[in-house]
């Protein structure tokens, strides 16, 4: 009691402001449910706002980024590309908006493509072994399967069966194909397109054919291929 009388003597103008404050606490008690509806509006629109903010600084400064650094890039990933061939076409084209060379849709790749698979039919037709041997990849697990059951061959097997076809005179049914379709990823191709065997008595059957090509030195070679005659489904059974 003493010490509250000693300090009412020695702040008389603080204490006299203290009483003359209107007590508004029940005021703000009543009012609560509004201000704290209030204070949500007003939060919620204050955090959109912020949130509208940050969004146009983090894209006005990406897009100033990519503006300044998209040219580099550019470069950076077209000439990893083209020296190395390790780097991601799609990644290239995400960069540059740009196809590197050799990816699906180069027409000038797809046409080498067409040229090899033409050349093979070339070989095989003249039955030359040596240039049936340069246009097909040397690579392990490497196959070709003819139409009938017994004909699948490795490279080396491939080019020994024309070599003896062409002892033998020659090969008593030749193929020829139509248009090719090529899809091109990197260094790789494959393809499939439909033609015919024909005899040479002139007795014709119809074929499809699938390959698969690679980019050795710079030149398209068969690292697959696999030739079929189509068999209706209610004949799959039949002797």
């Amino acid at each position: 009691m003493s010490w509250w009388l000693t300090n009412q003597r020695a702040a008389p103008n603080a204490l006299s402001a203290v009483r003359t404050v209107p007590d508004r606490r029940s005021e703000v008690t009543s009012d609560r449910p509004a201000l704290a509806d209030v204070a949500r509006r007003r939060g919620t629109q204050l955090g959109q706002v912020s949130k509208l903010r940050n969004a146009a600084l983090v894209a006005g400064s990406f897009g100033r980024f990519t503006k300044r650094c998209s040219a580099p890039l550019d470069r950076y990933f077209r000439a990893a590309w083209n020296e190395r061939g390790s780097t991601s076409p799609a990644l290239v084209q995400s960069v540059s908006g740009r196809r590197p060379e050799g990816t699906m849709g180069d027409s000038d790749t797809e046409k080498q493509v067409e040229q090899a698979v033409d050349q093979i039919f070339e070989a095989l037709h003249a039955t030359d072994a040596e240039k049936l041997d340069a246009l097909l990849a040397d690579r392990p697990g490497s196959i070709h399967i003819g139409s009938d059951p017994g004909e699948s061959w490795t490279k080396s097997q491939f080019v020994d069966m024309i070599e003896e076809a062409m002892s033998a005179g020659g090969s008593q049914v030749r193929a020829e194909h139509d248009k090719v379709n090529v899809q091109i990823a990197g260094d790789v191709a494959w393809i499939d397109t439909t033609g015919r065997f024909m005899s040479n008595e002139g007795a014709q059957r119809d074929i499809r054919l699938t390959g698969v090509f690679v980019r050795e030195g710079g030149r398209w070679k068969a690292t697959q291929s696999h030739v079929s005659i189509g068999v209706p489904n209610d004949a799959i059974f039949e002797a």
